[in-house]
């Protein structure tokens, strides 16, 4: 077992540490860095790399990679923030129906038609928007306080 980063605010540290997503090109490892309201990236051998969002993101809690952008969402507001790989920000995803759906995103996925799929601790749902923002279904039935998802490949 290997210990990636410790308690702190520093390079490599973390205070509440949350959603991790590995690039399965180079071995990178995402964090996301809720309180210190950053994301993190560590080599395949657990060495610090480089962070990215520091002043912008808030309270970020999931991470995902695709082929061409790296996208964070955000707990406390309702964006998910989109990176190039080179770190630099893309663009913000938050719409008039992303801002009135979610109160407590919590998990991010995004499935093979670039559907965002969030579980919504607060609002006991799970919320699939297509990638223009849009509410695509939302399920509610027998969901309480959803803290993870996940997709078959």
């Amino acid at each position: 077992i290997q210990q990636i980063g410790t308690h702190g605010s520093g390079d490599g540290q973390f205070t509440n540490p949350y959603g991790i997503a590995i690039n399965l090109a180079n071995g990178d490892i995402y964090v996301c860095d809720y309180s210190n309201s950053r994301a993190q990236i560590f080599s395949k051998d657990y060495t610090f790399k480089s962070k990215f969002g520091a002043g912008l993101l808030n309270s970020p809690v999931d991470i995902q990679l695709t082929s061409n952008a790296i996208f964070v969402l955000s707990h406390k507001q309702p964006f998910i923030y989109v990176f190039s790989y080179g770190l630099t920000q893309i663009q913000n995803i938050s719409c008039d129906s992303i801002r009135k759906h979610l109160k407590g995103p919590i998990a991010l996925i995004i499935d093979r038609a670039c559907n965002f799929i969030i579980s919504d601790y607060n609002n006991n749902s799970v919320i699939v928007f297509d990638n223009t923002g849009q509410v695509v279904h939302t399920l509610t039935e027998g969901i309480t306080q959803p803290t993870g998802i996940s997709t078959n490949p």
